[in-house]
């Protein structure tokens, strides 16, 4: 059940570049203080007269919420949420590619949303839009799905009216110009050449395809090359007139605002804004399925992706809670049906995961997905239908009814804390069923779904005779299905942190934070990379995937069952600099859960069965960390910057060593770098009694000390040129400049002002590398990142684009490099980058577990658990002259890395 998400892989993920780059960059929260610029007066058309907007309907949902129906056509609802001065104002617009009529298949909502997204209007030009959108911290984006487009800027409280104001400029006034469309038409034409060299784009489009026959859902949202080459100007601008009407948009606005303050606002805003006719979209019936449907492609991938889809049931059909339910038991998590059968008792899958995807617009799809080896594809589906077989015979047991309902109230929660995710909750909610309470109502029905529901639905649904099955193998692999294709309300201030030692050395952080009813447990140790060789890399990996699956007292299935029953999500990883344990679960279980950490962290249990059923999942770990065009480019580049460090090491490890570590090797190293009370937080945070909790963490107390003797050395190579060949469609480009910084280095500031003017802060759009770079149509994503290590670390660009344009990218870059470090930057190019970086970062931590793993990471880093609340300040201190000074002192005589298809 999918109505509160996007209904299709959007297009136009520009965020995307920018989450790769977060695990290398530190982060924190921070305050401003600079007013926003008054929005200017929206123009009255002077040949029409317009009755000015009221609110034709109002409907209070309690004391923080309500939605309202405007007498010319608009939508709104309105979120009040003051746990942070935070403002996510969003316009959703129902138009996506099952709208597209006359130009279906073109993906000209996709290209609108280039055009309407910092359009030109009889308000503003695009660099008035521009300033404006980086003075309130330019964390905005828009995207596409099937049934909308969406537009949308966060920011802080007292800017949000700015947003508001650009946001419904763009969308009711938008007057783009013929050199607009044309330098936005060679922007697609780059991501539709993208998408083609995208495995992962290439697999979803082909399961679409193969599920709607007729419904245009099975159409790519970007649109197919032929039909989109074929668009016009002229297109664009009538299919903008027609489709942005007012009574085809909803303005969502959720964060720290008074509900009548913002309900006038609106109305201000949108008051001359005229109702006009809204088009009548008729979709095509799909029909029914008939007969099983295979489809089988290949693509440069390390394993096979597999989708086998059943058709099951529209979202206002009865029938959706008993299967979504069914999904979850299948597989939604790590004691569900076919994880433990498929992976765990039988080896055929590294993953599966099971769901039902149920949109408005058609029947929806219960998709059960894996990623396996090829030739194991014929025993998987053997398998997976003997097993749902049973379960229609059968049903499932009353576990797998508690778990899938702990589950849903669960990701109901932790999915609403932010503003953000309320405002996309309240509007997708009404944008698929008219009730913005859909969500709330839905976990409702689903606790009184029974185990006989649940088996009617099995029988119902899950028949062979409708199995639909999507393959994507790797290259000059063999068809393991030819054979068979022809058959088949506002809170109580948080409290203030208390910093403990332990006596044994170990640093505890508790806050009380009641703004949700959960509780957030980090534990961060150093080590990471820095606690191995180029002899046993991937051990850390490996031992911390090992601790989450059983204890001297635990099996792996008791830990699941507990983790599916309550709800509770834990996670743990091995980075560059640390170890980290994560915890979060709701408040009534954070005693138990609390135990099942506490036993988790300190009496882990190392075996060789254990580490044999997780070997092949290590494994496509390290296959997936290079799969993609950063991770192979940042691990050639990695080897070419560092010539001794552990840092030229990839955390997620080695394939040979990994192949054959035993467990003996995990247990060594949590005995000799994991228990290092020292060098270890633990943080609590979320709706607990502060008392209660430092109890709890007493138990750690007991960790005895030792000494520890991390590898800190790190030693860049002279700067050189590396050129590599990729199986990859695209260039990508790799400035790595040292020696650069240490984590606590007091340039840190100036550091991550200088990324931020270069090349953003979380959005790259705005910053002079990606308005230069893509302004010419050189790159499809370019960013920069401060990266600090323990004793040097990098300051590192990097850039996707053409092969034939690698030289330009080069010399652009160089250029941007040179003119900054002269000095070619305004004040105002300054002021813009202080204001992107303090909102980003106050952005950047709105949930409690966020905020609380942001502290315990700072506090094990030197920098100090109150590094967030003295970043705006530190930031707003930068002057010209020590921008000036860090870009000459790290910005020269780079490592260039260059990975290209032309190097073969």
């Amino acid at each position: 059940m999918k109505p509160f998400s996007p209904a299709a892989a959007p297009a136009c993920a520009a965020a995307i570049f920018a989450a790769l780059l977060s695990a290398c960059t530190t982060q924190t929260t921070s305050d401003h203080a600079a007013a926003a610029p008054a929005p200017a007066a929206r123009k009255q058309p002077a040949t029409q007269r317009v009755t000015p907007a009221t609110v034709s309907e109002r409907i209070p949902k309690g004391p923080d919420r309500r939605v309202l129906k405007l007498s010319n056509g608009f939508t709104v609802i309105l979120q009040q949420n003051k746990t942070a001065p935070v403002v996510a104002a969003r316009i959703y617009v129902k138009a996506g590619s099952l709208t597209e009529q006359q130009y279906m298949g073109a993906g000209i909502s996709h290209v609108v949303e280039h055009l309407v997204a910092g359009a030109t209007s009889g308000k503003r030009g695009e660099e008035e839009n521009t300033l404006l959108l980086e003075q309130i911290g330019n964390d905005s984006d828009a995207y596409t799905t099937n049934d909308h487009t969406c537009y949308f800027i966060t920011t802080t409280a007292e800017k949000w009216p700015v947003a508001l104001d650009l946001l419904v400029d763009w969308t009711t006034d938008a007057d783009f110009t013929p050199a607009q469309f044309a330098r936005e038409y060679q922007v697609v034409q780059r991501e539709l050449e993208m998408d083609e060299a995208q495995a992962d784009q290439t697999f979803y489009t082909h399961t679409a395809s193969t599920r709607y026959l007729e419904n245009p859902a099975g159409l790519p949202v970007i649109g197919f090359k032929p039909a989109f080459q074929k668009l016009t100007y002229e297109d664009a601008k009538a299919y903008y007139k027609e489709m942005y009407v007012p009574d085809n948009m909803i303005i969502s606005i959720a964060g720290d605002i008074d509900l009548d303050d913002a309900q006038q606002r609106i109305l201000k805003e949108v008051a001359n804004i005229p109702r006009k006719k809204v088009p009548a979209i008729a979709l095509p019936p799909e029909p029914q399925v008939m007969v099983p449907r295979v489809r089988v492609s290949h693509a440069d991938v390390k394993e096979a992706r597999v989708m086998w889809a059943f058709p099951t049931t529209s979202l206002f059909n009865d029938d959706l809670y008993a299967t979504d339910v069914l999904a979850n038991a299948l597989g939604g998590g790590e004691s569900s049906i076919l994880v433990q059968k498929l992976r765990d008792q039988l080896g055929l899958v590294v993953q599966i995961s099971c769901d039902n995807d149920t949109p408005r617009y058609a029947s929806g799809t219960l998709e059960i997905a894996a990623i396996l080896a090829p030739d194991q594809i014929p025993d998987a589906q053997k398998a997976l239908l003997a097993t749902l077989h049973d379960v229609a015979a059968n049903g499932i047991s009353p576990d797998s009814l508690q778990r899938a309902k702990a589950a849903a109230r669960a990701s109901m929660i932790f999915g609403d804390q932010t503003a953000e995710q309320q405002a996309i909750r309240n509007a997708l909610d009404y944008l698929a069923t008219g009730n913005i309470d859909f969500t709330q109502d839905y976990v409702h029905h689903l606790e009184n779904v029974t185990a006989d529901q649940v088996k009617a639905v099995a029988a119902k649904y899950l028949r062979p005779d409708h199995l639909l099955t999507t393959a994507l193998l790797p290259l000059n692999a063999k068809d393991p299905l030819a054979v068979t294709a022809t058959a088949a309300a506002q809170t109580q201030p948080a409290s203030a942190i208390q910093r403990t030692v332990l006596p044994n050395g170990l640093t505890l952080l508790i806050s009380r934070n009641p703004a949700a009813p959960v509780v957030s447990f980090q534990l961060y140790t150093l080590g990471g990379l820095l606690a191995e060789t180029k002899d046993d890399n991937g051990v850390g990996a490996a031992m911390m995937a090992l601790m989450t699956r059983s204890t001297q007292s635990r099996s792996h299935e008791q830990i699941a069952d507990f983790l599916d029953l309550t709800g509770t999500t834990l996670s743990a990883q091995s980075g560059s600099n640390s170890f980290a344990l994560s915890m979060q679960c709701l408040k009534e279980h954070a005693p138990d859960a609390f135990q099942l950490f506490t036993d988790i962290a300190l009496h882990p249990k190392f075996t060789d069965d254990e580490l044999n059923r997780i070997r092949s999942e290590l494994l496509a770990s390290i296959d997936e960390a290079t799969e993609d065009w950063f991770g192979e480019a940042m691990k050639f580049t990695r080897e070419a910057y560092y010539a001794n460090s552990p840092y030229r090491l990839m955390p997620d490890g080695d394939l040979a060593y990994v192949t054959r570590m035993k467990a003996a090797d995990a247990q060594t190293h949590y005995d000799h770098f994991f228990r290092d009370p020292q060098h270890t937080v633990l943080a609590i945070s979320g709706d607990i009694d502060p008392a209660a909790a430092s109890q709890w963490a007493q138990a750690f107390a007991a960790i005895p000390q030792q000494s520890v003797s991390l590898d800190k050395t790190s030693t860049p190579a002279p700067p050189h040129r590396v050129t590599r060949p990729t199986d990859k469609q695209s260039a990508t480009i790799m400035f790595a400049f040292g020696p650069g910084s240490v984590v606590n280095s007091p340039d840190r500031y100036a550091l991550t002002l200088l990324q931020t003017y270069l090349g953003g802060y979380q959005s790259a759009s705005g910053a002079i590398l990606f308005d230069t770079l893509r302004g010419k149509g050189l790159v499809y994503v370019v960013q920069a990142s401060n990266i600090p290590g323990e004793d040097t670390g990098m300051f590192l660009i990097a850039a996707l684009g053409q092969p034939q344009n690698t030289s330009q990218i080069i010399a652009t870059i160089q250029q941007i490099i040179a003119d900054t470090k002269a000095g070619k930057f305004s004040d105002q190019a300054l002021a813009i980058a202080k204001d992107q970086a303090i909102t980003g970062q106050r952005l950047s931590n709105q949930t409690i577990a966020d905020k609380n793993a942001a502290r315990a990471l700072d506090e094990l880093l030197g920098l100090g658990y109150q590094e967030e609340d003295r970043f705006a300040q530190n930031i707003n201190n930068v002057t010209r002259a020590d921008l000036l000074r860090v870009a000459n002192q790290y910005l020269a005589n780079p490592t260039i890395v260059i990975t290209t298809p032309e190097a073969k």
